[in-house]
């Protein structure tokens, strides 16, 4: 879920509000405000919370110099100082000193509208390709980003993507209402769900179709497209409109689902395309010069039969050439039948809204999109990529009201049963351990959590220079709390990746920086096992031991695999593709998955931002070798020294360190892949004993593991605090 505006604290702050006042004008007036009137929610709540607010917009395509005379926002802003009952300063500059001044001087309440944003499209389309240095510049002028413009978030422009980069962000009410409204009216239809497809190409709506026909129970086309599907049927469609690149792909479609495609039984015609009266005709009709304008009376009935016994429609693309009078009637019969269902009836914005609108059923259905591109790439179950980029809300502040005293519930049960036949004998082994040796432990732990911190916090600054470490403390001690709790060693990646989006790096980069940790970490295994196999091999350790020999050997064999296959899957990209797609359409067939093609348009989208990010991973060598070295340095704090309290039991010099290291690369090689939290304490265990300096008793196992559960999670604290400590110094 995406961050809202009523997710921040507005109060002071600059809020750049992204809005879409992108009205019809004749003769440099407004022909309708509609727009300009959808954006006033967002920004008289703005008004509200005491915010600083600085509108922006774009206004028609903006190719010559002269077409800056009638595309500027002079105009939107007296509209909007009408309807806001308030004084509107508009700066007609799109960058510069006079804005940034503007800007500077603005107090709580104020409104700055910034000139059209697609006058930065003369200079090398700055705007429309999301110019990172317009991106960054737009950015530095507010403190949060807000996009309140759904018609223009199936694009990644500037002034969106661009700041939404650079800065917290969120939506505005007009985005959160149609993403409320349109999402779960794809994900989860009510039944039975309609679509109804016009406009005049079938290319458009392609993937529209591809996305839809498996979850809708039926299809609807009408308008120039259904010509397509009739020829592919085997119709004479005469001199209507075709698209001879989809034949195929309609034959195909026809074939699977011809149970789900209810095309128009008898058409409006005409010998030429033009304004006058038409003939109705039958499909099985239609002469070679005629040309198809819009459907025909039967074909209104059979639709509206459907239409009435719809639980929920969506309806994009006009039936007929509309804006011809003469051919409006196919349309304006389908709104009527549309008006007089009570269900959900939504139209996905374009020709089909603006219809509506005009034959006045504004108000007779469940929402009329303002997105006309947007709402079909969503149908298409494609990511917006300007909603795409907003912050999402903090999964976990959410997790923790709900989850976390279940999962400490669970340890606490787990911990019941393991000690309640030995708890006695637990404590009195804990007693045995120097007080001073354990706060030792313990602040070796902390040095290990500090130097991990450190290593992920120099691989996050790759990424996003304004990092603080604050987030990267609180990002390993969630990343540490889901290792504890879940039964794999990588449980807490999947939380370090969305605690990162949460604080504002999106997925693929939050993916791309933990596979880098993941790789750092790799290398280090294998360092670590390399130091195993020579030590064992020149100082036989372990001699009784050959189970221990070979799972030191499995392990170096596996850790330097998923090393290699690592370096290699952050490259694969056409590879990553193939498998996902696959797997997906494997989920979609046993009903795990139910919309296979938004899915795996979703995971392609993260796929190649991931691609993208994972170019860095191999680049910065520097940053590369200062986290193996940390790391490297980190687990001698975390096995080493704790191991040779333990094994001490109050007399430290009787373990040599070097001996201990040796120890700490066996548990780091084999406990790696050990599937259970603290999975090495096993392998400490049988250390201890071929030291034959150990603690006697069979709960010497028990001890160690909560052992390594204490002073894992007191060290990781103390580092934390250590490096928060030395951040605000």
């Amino acid at each position: 879920m995406k961050k809202s505006i009523r997710d921040y604290n507005l109060k002071d702050k600059k809020v750049i509000i992204r809005c879409d006042f992108n009205v019809p004008m004749e003769n440099g007036k407004i022909t309708n405000d509609n727009r300009i009137i959808q954006s006033l929610p967002t920004i008289e709540y703005a008004i509200k919370e005491n915010a600083k607010i600085i509108l922006m917009s774009h206004l028609g395509k903006v190719k010559t110099e002269n077409d800056k005379k009638s595309k500027s926002l002079n105009v939107v802003a007296k509209r909007l100082e009408e309807l806001l009952n308030k004084k509107i300063t508009f700066i007609n500059e799109t960058r510069g000193k006079k804005l940034e001044e503007a800007i500077s001087n603005m107090q709580n309440g104020d409104i700055v509208l910034i000139e059209n944003t697609r006058f930065e499209d003369l200079d090398g389309k700055k705007e429309s390709s999301n110019d990172e240095t317009l991106g960054k510049y737009w950015a530095s002028l507010g403190d949060i980003f807000i996009n309140d413009a759904f018609g223009t978030s199936h694009r990644a422009h500037a002034s969106n993507v661009g700041i939404a980069s650079n800065i917290d962000s969120g939506i505005g009410f007009l985005v959160e209402k149609e993403l409320k409204i349109l999402n779960p009216a794809i994900d989860k239809p009510q039944k039975p769900f309609i679509v109804i497809l016009g406009g005049s190409k079938i290319s458009d709506k392609i993937n529209v179709i591809e996305n839809l026909v498996e979850i809708a129970d039926y299809i609807l086309i009408g308008g120039g497209m259904c010509n397509t599907f009739l020829k592919a049927e085997g119709y004479n469609v005469g001199n209507s409109l075709i698209d001879n690149n989809s034949i195929d792909f309609c034959t195909k479609i026809l074939k699977k689902y011809d149970h789900k495609i209810i095309l128009p039984v008898d058409l409006i015609v005409n010998d030429e395309f033009k304004d006058e009266s038409g003939i109705e005709k039958d499909i099985t009709l239609i002469d070679d010069e005629d040309i198809s304008m819009d459907i025909g009376s039967k074909t209104i009935e059979l639709f509206s039969k459907y239409i009435k016994d719809a639980k929920q429609i969506i309806w994009n693309g006009p039936m007929g050439v509309f804006e011809f009078k003469h051919y409006q009637n196919g349309t304006k019969k389908i709104c009527e039948a549309i008006s007089h269902n009570k269900n959900t009836t939504i139209i996905g914005g374009g020709d089909s809204a603006a219809a509506a609108i005009q034959f006045g059923y504004k108000d007779k259905f469940t929402h009329i999109s303002t997105g006309g591109g947007a709402s079909l790439e969503l149908l298409e179950g494609k990511l917006l990529p300007g909603i795409d980029i907003i912050n999402d809300t903090d999964t976990f502040k959410n997790f923790k009201k709900k989850n976390y005293l279940i999962l400490i519930s669970i340890l606490i049960i787990i911990l019941y049963f393991t000690l309640k036949d030995n708890f006695t004998e637990v404590i009195k082994q804990f007693t045995t351990l120097n007080k001073l040796y354990i706060i030792l432990a313990v602040l070796s732990m902390g040095i290990y959590g500090l130097l991990r911190t450190l290593s992920l916090h120099l691989i996050i600054k790759d990424f996003k220079k304004d990092f603080k470490f604050i987030n990267t403390i609180k990002n390993l001690l969630i990343t540490q709390f889901f290792n504890g709790v879940t039964p794999f060693a990588s449980g807490g990646q999947p939380a370090q990746i969305y605690f990162l989006k949460n604080q504002g790096i999106p997925i693929p980069i939050g993916t791309s920086i933990i596979i880098q940790n993941f790789i750092v970490y790799q290398i280090v295994l294998v360092i670590y096992g390399l130091i195993a196999i020579i030590f064992n091999y020149f100082f036989n350790f372990f001699p009784d031991v050959i189970l221990l020999k070979h799972l030191i050997i499995l392990g170096f064999s596996i850790n330097t695999l998923v090393m290699i296959f690592l370096l290699f899957i952050s490259k694969a990209k056409k590879l990553n593709k193939f498998l996902i797609k696959y797997i997906v359409i494997f989920l979609s067939k046993i009903k795990i998955v139910k919309n296979k093609y938004r899915t795996i348009n979703k995971i392609n989208l993260t796929l190649d931002k991931f691609h993208e990010n994972t170019k860095l991973i191999h680049k910065n060598i520097k940053t590369f070798l200062k986290c193996i070295i940390c790391n490297f340095l980190a687990f001698p704090f975390l096995y080493s020294i704790p191991l040779i309290i333990i094994l001490s039991t109050g007399n430290i010099s009787s373990i040599n360190f070097i001996t201990s290291f040796v120890a700490c690369s066996f548990v780091m090689i084999i406990g790696a892949f050990v599937p259970i939290p603290g999975g090495s304490g096993g392998l400490e265990f049988a250390f201890a004993k071929f030291y034959g300096n150990y603690i006697t008793g069979p709960t010497l196992a028990t001890v160690l593991l909560i052992w390594r559960f204490i002073t894992y999670y007191l060290g990781m604290i103390i580092g934390a605090i250590a490096l928060s400590i030395n951040k605000r110094r």
